[in-house]
């Protein structure tokens, strides 16, 4: 009973947190974004060990602070997670070191059939 009222509780007190706007995000004080930031790390390098995240963040949360900063200071009104979501750089793509170019994985690829001709070139 008493484990079953923490997690309620635990499960409003999320529910209830503030997601800041751009209001909000000009109030919070610097140690507060970058708390902020790390928490939108934390959930996409989550997603990219499960293997659904596509993007690929390699800055410091410092870093996307201050161009979450710069992007309100050149007028950007979206909240700080939208404009997160766009710094974003392109996804790395891991290749096995022996250059067969199967994913890390170790999955056989072979079997995939390769590429299309259409996209070979004439051969």
């Amino acid at each position: 009973m008493i484990r079953r009222a923490i997690v309620i509780a635990l499960l409003l007190f999320i529910a209830c947190s503030p997601v800041p706007n751009r209001d909000r995000w000009l109030s919070m004080p610097q140690t507060e974004k970058t708390l902020y930031v790390k928490s939108l790390l934390g959930a996409e390098k989550v997603k990219e060990a499960k293997g659904g995240n596509q993007r690929h963040y390699s800055l410091t949360a410092e870093e996307y602070v201050k161009r979450i900063d710069d992007a309100y200071a050149r007028g950007d009104r979206r909240d700080p997670r939208e404009i997160f979501a766009t710094l974003a750089g392109k996804p790395v793509i891991l290749r096995r070191v022996d250059g067969e170019g199967s994913p890390v994985s170790g999955r056989d690829c072979s079997k995939l059939g390769g590429i299309p001709r259409r996209l070979r070139g004439a051969e």
